[in-house]
């Protein structure tokens, strides 16, 4: 029997049930673990991008030693000093710190030790991941996948790694509406560029890559005709 309904808003219009014993699909976990599993080499890759003029940051390269910047990618070093704090939403976090803070609400909840050893990114994530059934079913779950996601959005940004994404157009899809008539979807969809299949949040639609170039076709006909 589920707890209800996904909490993390991953189709906000058309949420999936939560796994049984947990505040959250399976869909949501799987992509927590993914996000867990990739964090740790995209910040074993941090140095490459230290210096300014190094490819990986929004709006290309800048050239080395030009005006009076710092002489180092703040971004970078933000995100690897553990002194680093995030003032307003979207500032960048330290990854260790962020990843440390949330282990430590796992060893709270369930009387784990600390390690002995210093802590490190792979070793908080791993912990993370192999805990991912109690954060599942936490309260603080949402906040929890929020931050994941911020941050491994943020080191994808700083690498190079941000994914390049394209409008496939309104999804052609149905849902069923308050009277339970059926009606069109119509959300938005977007795909990375090199992923195989687009899944529609709303609907839950499956839009195998084959499938793209008529929902395209769709959305260049829709605004001919605007």
């Amino acid at each position: 029997m589920t707890t209800g309904w996904c909490v993390v808003e991953c189709r906000p219009e058309n949420p999936r049930p939560a796994e049984p014993g947990w505040l959250v699909c399976a869909r949501c976990v799987n992509r927590l673990a993914w996000m867990l599993h990739d964090i740790p080499d995209l910040f074993d890759s941090l140095d490459e991008f230290i210096k300014p003029g190094v490819v990986g940051v929004a709006g290309g390269r800048r050239a080395p030693g030009f005006s009076s910047r710092s002489p180092a990618r703040d971004d970078v070093i933000a995100l690897r000093d553990r002194r680093t704090t995030a003032a307003e939403d979207g500032d960048p976090h330290s990854a260790l710190e962020l990843l440390a803070s949330w282990a430590d609400n796992v060893r709270d909840d369930l009387a784990l030790d600390l390690p002995d050893a210093a802590r490190t990114v792979a070793g908080e994530a791993r912990l993370l991941s192999t805990r991912l059934g109690h954060i599942a079913a936490a309260g603080w779950v949402v906040e929890f996948a929020e931050e994941i996601t911020e941050l491994h959005r943020a080191l994808r940004r700083v690498t190079g790694e941000a994914a390049q994404i394209i409008d496939l157009g309104p999804c052609p899809g149905e849902i069923t509406d308050e009277s339970g008539e059926l009606r069109p979807c119509g959300a938005a969809l977007r795909a990375e560029l090199d992923a195989e299949a687009c899944l529609c949040r709303r609907c839950g639609a499956f839009w195998p890559r084959q499938a793209w170039l008529r929902l395209a076709t769709r959305l260049d006909h829709g605004r001919a005709g605007e």
